[in-house]
């Protein structure tokens, strides 16, 4: 079952898929469809999905059905009473130490992580000679390129990025640095994203911001690999000199794996599981400029143009950091290992089934205590108290 994605996908897995309409943001409508119309019968339900996408779709899937679930988590405190409830009784596990962290903090409850895997038969280095010739093909030589792959969607901070360019080339006077922002450059306003182009152009900085003329509407991506004709996203991040993600806060940061295992340096927001991948493979972090509470009671970190462009500025002004930045990646993408991650789907979904069978489950929240031990208020005022103590 997709959630955004309409249309069937061609694959010779033995599946059967099922696509909701258009107009069916989630697909909660079309998950309603297939049980009442029985046109599937589960013996289990794996999810996967952020917290609210996870709650949502656990409030519609019928109880008689166990439910096992992968949720990254992004942010703290938990403060969401729905989210908190469905945390509470759900078997799930999530990608980060930084998460089980989050959950033992707030709810008491021990949960399993482990991180997500990355591609190596895909996303690994370019040879310099083939550096050299994508560089050429895509006219970078003589550029300090920054690379940012990410959705256009408010959460990711773009619009800061590109200032944080405009500020470089302005007022540092560093004429040779561009952005690649590998994303679609407007989608409607999709969870309040912009229409990037036209930011670029009023911070007068148009001619160093570089879009994908393949992305160039909602769901338009690029192959994972691609050639000098037609470069892919390994090639592409490959050819950068520096990776930046400037994110509110990321549940992983899957891209920040894959720069790192192509040997581009990354630069991420120093907060939540994103900043804890990033530091795996001896990643830069930027400061939080000031935080804001997302609707759901998380809090988000909010970066300074001048932070971002500060950060950037430093790394550019120093090849040896860039270089050690490099082998540290590299070193660090065996830590991310998807076999790891197999097995333990596996495993949740096993225990979730024989837990059914035994007749010890149950889709209800049974955690008074753990209301209790980890109450939203009291999270609140600690991370008031002490601001840093997502980051450590």
């Amino acid at each position: 079952m997709t959630g955004l994605q309409s249309k069937a996908v061609e694959t010779e897995l033995p599946l059967i898929q099922f696509n909701p309409a258009d107009t069916d943001t989630m697909g909660m409508f079309k998950v309603i469809e297939v049980f009442e119309e029985k046109l599937f019968d589960p013996d289990v339900i794996y999810m996967t999905g952020d917290t609210g996408s996870v709650a949502g779709m656990a409030n519609v899937l019928p109880q008689k059905v166990p439910l096992a679930a992968y949720i990254p988590i992004e942010g703290e405190p938990l403060v969401s009473d729905i989210w908190r409830g469905i945390l509470d009784y759900l078997d799930f596990f999530t990608c980060s130490q930084y998460g089980a962290d989050v959950v033992k903090r707030g709810l008491n409850k021990d949960v399993e992580w482990v991180y997500h895997g990355v591609e190596t038969e895909v996303f690994h280095p370019l040879s310099d000679e083939e550096r050299a010739e994508y560089r050429t093909r895509l006219d970078w030589q003589d550029k300090f390129v920054v690379v940012c792959v990410a959705q256009n969607v408010r959460r990711k901070q773009l619009t800061r990025l590109i200032e944080a360019i405009a500020i470089l080339r302005q007022h540092y006077k560093q004429r040779d640095v561009v952005l690649y922002l590998h994303t679609v450059p407007f989608q409607n306003y999709w969870l309040e994203g912009w229409n990037l182009p036209e930011i670029a152009r009023a911070f007068n900085v148009e001619d160093a911001v570089i879009f994908n003329p393949l992305m160039s509407e909602f769901g338009k991506s690029v192959p994972e690999t691609g050639d000098l004709d037609i470069p892919g996203l390994r090639e592409l991040v490959g050819a950068a000199d520096l990776f930046v993600l400037p994110s509110q806060v990321e549940g992983f940061g899957l891209p920040i794996v894959e720069a790192m295992a192509v040997g581009t340096p990354v630069a991420v927001t120093k907060y939540g599981a994103g900043w804890e991948v990033a530091r795996l493979g001896g990643g830069t972090g930027i400061d939080p400029y000031d935080w804001e509470i997302h609707k759901s009671g998380t809090r988000y970190a909010n970066l300074h143009p001048e932070n971002i462009a500060r950060t950037i500025l430093a790394i550019k002004r120093d090849p040896r950091k860039l270089a050690r930045m490099r082998e540290q990646g590299l070193r660090a993408v065996s830590q991310f290992d998807w076999h790891k991650f197999e097995d333990i789907v596996v495993a949740k979904v096993e225990t979730v089934v024989a837990r059914y069978a035994a007749g010890d489950y149950s889709r209800e929240a049974d955690g008074e205590g753990r209301q209790e031990a980890g109450s939203a208020s009291g999270l609140l005022r600690e991370t008031q108290a002490n601001p840093e103590a997502e980051q450590n």
